[in-house]
């Protein structure tokens, strides 16, 4: 089994690993309008237009990790405050194991079970994990936003079945990227989003770090109405790095709040994890 503090940690990579890149449909689509041929410039407005980004949010979740023969599920209860918190309670057994709360900048994490804390910089831990943690990623994968496309000069637009497809790599660069990867700047990280015509949902997000050779696929589904916007409320994550792993998170509860608190009180009897 793995111990929380792994499990906690893995939880946080799911939402910033990197993605292979794959063309499988999306098991759940909202309808089934085809996309049109709308101009990209147009298509990254009108997606920037409808990002799902309330200023507080609380939604419940339960999740299943699984790593190699290691299986572990546990119930989350999330709390975020626009571009500035994201707090997490982990619950195992009916009881809270772990408490965890991110910021621009920083990390927290709280192990009850094993009475110990974490407190650190971001890229501290960026540097130990060999990933490229930021809370706007974790943000944005975490409420089903594209991810990647803040420069019009490096996105290439194509139309695959059902929905748009807007990468940072074209096919032909994805072909020669498997067959010659030398020629490319270990340091890129390329992006896709498959958006869903209609509603201009995020379906399925990849991402791919060259340095560190890492993948992940995110896979957004059971889209419900959440004051007048699609919200997805099952996401599916499958990583490939040194261990594969797989990440399913399903959402019972996700509500718009007018205010929230972000408690994290540690005893002081808890020992301090040093860096």
């Amino acid at each position: 089994m793995l111990s929380l503090m792994k499990l906690v940690s893995y939880l946080l990579i799911s939402f910033v690993m990197f993605g292979a890149f794959t063309a499988c449909k999306s098991k759940d689509p909202i309808l089934n309008l085809k996309p049109d041929n709308r101009k990209t410039a147009q298509l990254l407005n009108e997606l920037n237009d409808n990002r799902f980004a309330p200023e507080f949010l609380s939604a419940k979740a339960s999740v299943k990790f699984k790593r190699d023969e290691a299986t572990n599920s546990f119930k989350a209860n999330i709390r975020m405050q626009k571009d500035s918190i994201i707090w997490m309670s982990i619950s195992a057994v009916g009881y809270e194991a772990a408490r965890l709360m991110l910021t621009p900048d920083s990390i927290f994490l709280m192990n009850r079970t094993e009475r110990n804390y974490y407190k650190g910089n971001l890229d501290y831990i960026s540097e130990k994990l060999d990933i490229n943690l930021s809370f706007q990623m974790v943000q944005n994968l975490l409420l089903g936003n594209a991810v990647g496309l803040d420069s019009l000069d490096n996105i290439k637009r194509s139309n695959a079945k059902d929905s748009y497809l807007l990468s940072s790599l074209n096919k032909r660069k994805v072909k020669q990227l498997k067959q010659k990867p030398e020629k490319f700047d270990q340091n890129e990280v390329f992006y896709n989003n498959w958006i869903q015509p209609d509603y201009l949902r995020v379906v399925k997000i990849s991402i791919f770090d060259l340095r560190t050779d890492q993948s992940a696929l995110f896979k957004y589904s059971d889209y419900k109405p959440i004051e007048q916007q699609q919200v997805a409320h099952q996401i599916n994550i499958a990583i490939q790095a040194a261990q594969t792993a797989a990440l399913d998170i399903d959402f019972s509860r996700i509500s718009i709040e007018d205010e929230l608190t972000f408690s994290f009180r540690i005893p002081s009897k808890y020992e301090r994890i040093e860096q």
